[in-house]
């Protein structure tokens, strides 16, 4: 991964990946629309993601429910997070997807998010 982006105001993160196994380099940007809840952790920049899939968003809940919880005293991730059925109604309603971030080596992580999508690029931006 060559560098990531969290774009508050339009709710985006996006990922620009290089792919170096052989030339000419393969670039990708990663990018998530319509984000509301995301984590990552133990980046070491460095970073070599292995995939990035979707993955059952009530379940992702489910194994961070805690993480919600506490965030809840801080207004965090956003006004919805009030209760578990309040949240699990916020994200059907929404129509958010969960993502997780797996990597070979450095950084991993959830997005919870309506949209992922990958766009080939000559060269990062």
């Amino acid at each position: 991964m060559i560098s990531y982006c969290v774009l508050s105001e339009t709710r985006e993160i996006r990922l620009q990946t290089i792919y170096e196994d052989h030339e000419p380099y393969e670039y990708t940007n990663v990018i998530f629309s319509g984000v509301i809840a995301y984590h990552f952790q133990q980046d070491s920049f460095g970073t070599i993601i292995f995939d990035i899939e979707e993955t059952d968003v009530a379940q992702l809940y489910a194994e961070n429910r805690e993480r919600f919880e506490s965030g809840r005293n801080y207004g965090w991730p956003g006004g919805w997070n009030k209760s578990e059925e309040t949240i699990l109604d916020y994200l059907v309603s929404s129509g958010i997807k969960g993502f997780a971030l797996s990597s070979s080596c450095g950084m991993d992580g959830w997005v919870m998010a309506q949209t992922m999508s990958k766009i080939a690029v000559s060269a990062p931006s």
